[in-house]
């Protein structure tokens, strides 16, 4: 019980029971895995954008982009 690390004070940890901290662990697997991935989406679209940007530069032979 002791070997679990969350951010609750310890009177709180103790009384929690094994199913609540297989719970948090889940939740907290789950809104890592969720942010992990709006990250990669996030870079993804980011890229695509300059990449959009750096074609259309190239295209006209404009060097300011206005967005």
């Amino acid at each position: 019980m002791s070997q679990v690390k969350t951010h609750f004070p310890a009177r709180i940890t103790a009384k929690l029971t094994k199913e609540h901290v297989l719970f948090l662990r889940s939740t907290l697997l789950a809104r890592n895995a969720l942010h992990t991935y709006a990250q990669h989406t996030f870079v993804k679209i980011k890229f695509f954008l300059i990449y959009s940007g750096v074609t259309y530069m190239a295209k006209t032979g404009k060097t300011e982009f206005v967005a």
